[in-house]
């Protein structure tokens, strides 16, 4: 009976020391996303293969291990494969709709491989606070712009920043941290 339970902690260990790998590994391509993000107003393709790459290792070695099952590993890919699909269809129309921009591709691929880690349930956490960040965030310039001296040569719509030029990716990284922090309190 010893040996039984000595086993169960040593798996226990194994999975707790998976979980923090995956974790680090995806907040630090989530720091490197929020960056460039911010500098460039672009997610890498490069810095997402990556993402999704150490993901597959992870995910490998997790089954390997016996820490998780191939199924699941699949369930949280194609989970992931319809969250990302369902952000796109949803930005497409939108933008079709408005014709206005709403979110950028490699945001949608950014929560794709996000997913790969965080599965459908804690994406979805993420994505609600990283939109209520957004939401602030364009809330806090739209005031901002009304509150400038408006001429008869400007309105209040000229000044504002345009919404393009508010990065997702930092807003998301919060919102994963957020999701992570309540996966581990549940």
């Amino acid at each position: 009976m010893q040996h039984y339970a000595a086993k169960s902690v040593n798996f226990f260990l194994v999975d707790a020391m998976g979980a923090l790998i995956a974790d680090v590994a995806l907040f630090s391509f989530l720091i490197v996303s929020s960056i460039s993000d911010l500098r460039t107003r672009r997610v890498p393709n490069a810095l997402i293969v990556a993402m999704i790459l150490c993901w597959m290792l992870i995910a490998g070695a997790g089954v390997a291990m016996g820490s998780y099952s191939f199924a699941t590993i699949v369930s949280r890919f194609f989970g992931a494969l319809m969250l990302g699909g369902l952000l796109l269809l949803i930005t497409c129309l939108f933008e079709r709709i408005t014709h206005s921009f709403a979110m950028g591709g490699g945001d949608i691929k950014l929560i794709f491989a996000s997913a790969c880690y965080l599965g459908i349930d804690s994406s979805c956490i993420a994505i609600l606070i990283a939109c209520l960040i957004m939401l602030m965030v364009g809330g806090i310039a739209h005031m901002s712009a009304n509150s400038m001296k408006v001429t008869s040569k400007t309105t209040a719509a000229s000044v504002l920043p345009r919404a393009a030029a508010y990065p997702f990716a930092p807003a998301f990284m919060v919102g994963a941290a957020g999701a992570v922090l309540f996966s581990y309190m549940a």
